[in-house]
This record gives structure tokens, sequence and C-alpha cells, in this order.
């Protein structure tokens, strides 16, 4: 094989030319037919098979190579879609959690900017307001009053501040479960009296304690009872007159026809004083009058006017 060919078939395997001018550059290369000297051209004849069964060695070598090609490029090109498909469906899920989280901070905004203590109720007088709280993530009732007591006891003195006294009541509804069964109760507390914000946190500790023992004797007394969770906590409120001696009040139409309770018309606060000394102190006539009776001169040291009920002994 002539050093020609040599570099032509390395130009052709390293892919610098291809198969026609390959082929063009050998026919280039071989000279006339000479058919006189046959005997001559029997060696030219099989240098020129031998070159060509190279070539085709070649030929399939180098097909073998573009097939061995094409196959890693479509193993390349499969692998690269399963990467893409992959990374298609991480940014969906993260898209989706986006969304989701988006979605939970809105829920936990709106719950933030909505009241904790919810109105429900509440008369067109304004002596009766019931007022509710969410307990459904509480499971134990002992915390859940001793977290919303710094809520409950504000509400407890804003409210006394404007209805100048008022009586309160705290109520919790409990879920139980047992054997795959549910039920519900409504625990109530005493109602508390509060004229001022001196003794609000011990009422509501006495409420509390006495919520917690209704739940603890309903578990305990035998009926297999759990708590499942605390569902909602109420808090009722009145209006709270405490009974207490006053000024001249008149009397009712049926008492007054009766003629037998003397009703003194006084223009002070001292009404228990009045009253005693028009029982001491009988008078003749005009028993209404204050002129009826003489000046008392009774000691009421330590005596509130208008006298409440407490100082009365």
């Amino acid at each position: 094989m002539s050093e020609t060919v040599q570099k032509l078939l390395k130009l052709y395997e390293n892919g610098v030319i291809d198969d026609n001018a390959l082929n063009k550059a050998l026919n280039a290369l071989q000279p006339p037919s000479a058919p006189k000297e046959q005997t001559a051209s029997a060696p030219k004849e099989q240098t020129t098979s031998k070159e060509q069964a190279a070539l085709e060695k070649l030929h399939a070598r180098r097909v073998r190579k573009r097939q061995r090609r094409k196959q890693r490029d479509k193993d390349e090109e499969k692998v690269n879609s399963q990467v893409r498909v992959k990374r298609q469906r991480k940014k969906q899920r993260k898209k989706q959690h986006a969304n989701v989280m988006n979605e939970l901070k809105q829920v936990f905004k709106a719950r933030e900017s909505e009241p904790e203590l919810k109105l429900v109720d509440k008369t067109k007088c304004g002596y009766l307001r019931a007022h509710e709280i969410s307990a459904r993530r509480y499971k134990d009732p002992q915390k859940l009053l001793t977290d919303k007591k710094s809520s409950l006891t504000k509400k407890i003195v804003n409210d006394m501040l404007e209805l100048k006294g008022l009586k309160f009541q705290l109520a919790l509804t409990v879920r139980f479960s047992k054997d795959k069964k549910e039920t519900t109760g409504t625990f109530y507390s005493f109602q508390q009296g509060i004229t001022n914000s001196n003794g609000i946190s011990d009422s509501y500790n006495q409420a509390s304690s006495h919520i917690e023992n209704g739940i603890e004797k309903f578990t305990n007394n035998g009926s297999g009872w759990v708590i499942d969770r605390c569902e909602t906590l109420y808090l009722n409120i009145a209006k709270y007159e405490p009974l207490k001696g006053s000024s001249y009040i008149p009397l009712p139409k049926e008492l007054a026809s009766k003629k037998a309770i003397i009703n003194i018309k006084n223009t002070d606060n001292r009404c228990l004083v009045h009253a005693i000394n028009s029982a001491l102190n009988p008078a003749t006539h005009h028993s209404d009058r204050l002129s009826s009776y003489p000046v008392p001169n009774f000691k009421f040291e330590g005596i509130d006017f208008p006298t409440p009920i407490s100082q009365i002994p």
C-alpha cells in the first residue's frame, strides 16, 4: 500500500474527508489501463483489491463508530430528558409548596387579625353579654384557663368600668371519648360579683378551680370518659348592682295603699339613719316628713352612706 493511500485512509479515519472525497482521490491515483501488458497489470489489480478491502474495513469501522455515537447521543438525550422531567417536577413541587405556605400564612394572618374573644350574644340594654374563645388546640383544661387568664381578666376589668359593677361566670365545653364513642359536656363556675378591680384575679382563680374540679369529678367517677380536647371557653357577664341603702324612693301603689310602711322623704343618702330614728322616735303625725322626728344623735363611725348590706349586722 502506497504512502499516499495510507495518508488518505488516515485522513478518512480521522473524519477529515468523507467517502466521496476518498473515492475521488483513489480514482485519481489509479494509472490508465494497459491491455497489452496483461501480466504486469495483475499486481496493480491485486494492490487495488487490497486497498479496496482496507477501505471497506475502514468504512465499516466508521459506520460502527457513527452508530455508537448515535446510540450515545440517544442515551444522553434520554438521560437529559429524565433530568429535565425531574427538574420540572421539582419546580412544580416547590411552586405547590410555596402556594401552600402562602395560603397558610394568609390563614394565620386572618386568625391573628380576628379578635380572640368574640362577643356572641348581647341584649339591647347591654346587661347581659356572652363571649367565647375557641379552645380546640388545648387538651388540658388547666393550661387553657391559665393561658387565657390575662385576656379574660382584661375584658372583665373593661366591662366592670363600663357597667360600674358586674357578675361574671366561666363555662368550658369539653369533648370526651370512650370505647370509640364521643360526648361533650359543659362545666360552669359560680357567678362572681365584682365591684372593683382588686379581687378580679382571685375571683377568676376560684372560677377556674370550680370548673377543674367539676371535670375531675366527671372523669374520676368511674365513667371511663377521657378528655379528648377542649372545645369552647365562655365568659358570661351581667350587670351587677349590689343592694344598699340610698335616698328616698316612692313606694309602689300596692304597698303605699296599705299605709303600713314608713317611707321618709329624705334628700340625702342617710336613709339608714332616718329609718332607725323613725323606729326609736315614732311620729304622731306626718310620719313621712323629716320634720316630724328629732335630730338623730347616733354614732355611725365606719359606716358608709349609702350603706351596703355587708355593713349591717
